[in-house]
């Protein structure tokens, strides 16, 4: 029987609150093909309350995964976040809820295949929703990772300062990122410049996050334009 293409990482409640949550990895038997990242494992952290996530995130069903994020929902109720809920999100959701993904300790050979691969923390949802110590041990074996969260403010995200950039929208925000011991990732707004201290996302000029590796929290401030579907909607 072919193996599964994913497993459970964590299973619980959400320390952004909210509710339930499930962190899942996949990539472990089959290339990624997302054109933008290239062939990246991806993890992925998902609504477990019942709801899938393109429905979850209308009636605030997503704030144990997203939190505080100000992409999420804006005051017209759009979505400025370029992930599309409908596609790879609700693909992930709907196989884990018909048994197709075992939890690691089901599938004790899934690290090892997953050594000295590129890592994407956070294809969906904020990593710091999920207890540290259960993503640590795929920080440990990955070649290198891309990683984001809008809770860098808070007080659970101070382990991940390494590992994630803090997500920006503002120079205020960048600056008390960087006082607090952030590199960060801020989105522009379209006709806005770079600041002196950051690197234009060399996904602009065709790069793939898997031989770049620059957003793994312990490298450099990068920026990129605001982009995806709901860029009309960014402020």
């Amino acid at each position: 029987m072919a193996k599964p293409n994913g497993a459970v990482i964590y299973k619980g409640e959400s320390l952004l609150g909210h509710g339930n949550i499930v962190a899942i990895v996949t990539g472990i038997a089959r290339r990624s093909k997302n054109p933008k990242t290239g062939n990246m494992v991806q993890v992925w952290i998902l609504p477990d309350n019942g709801i899938e996530p393109h429905k979850a995130w209308k009636c605030n069903g997503d704030l144990c995964v997203c939190g505080d994020c100000p992409l999420r929902k804006v005051e017209n109720g759009k979505r400025v976040c370029y992930v599309q809920l409908h596609q790879a999100p609700l693909a992930v959701y709907r196989a884990y809820k018909n048994g197709k993904y075992p939890t690691l300790a089901e599938y004790p050979e899934a690290l090892e295949k997953l050594k000295g691969k590129p890592i994407r923390f956070g294809a969906y949802g904020d990593p710091v929703a999920v207890p540290f110590e259960y993503m640590k041990p795929l920080y440990d074996i990955a070649s290198q990772w891309t990683g984001y969260t809008h809770q860098w403010r808070k007080d659970i995200a101070k382990p991940w300062r390494a590992y994630l950039q803090a997500s920006c929208e503002t120079a205020n925000d960048t600056q008390l990122a960087q006082q607090q011991g952030w590199h960060y990732f801020r989105v522009l707004p379209e006709n806005v410049k770079p600041q002196k201290n950051e690197i234009v996302c060399p996904s602009a000029t065709g790069a793939h996050c898997e031989s770049c590796g620059l957003c793994n929290g312990n490298k450099c401030n990068v920026c990129i334009t605001v982009h995806g579907t709901g860029k009309r909607y960014y402020k």
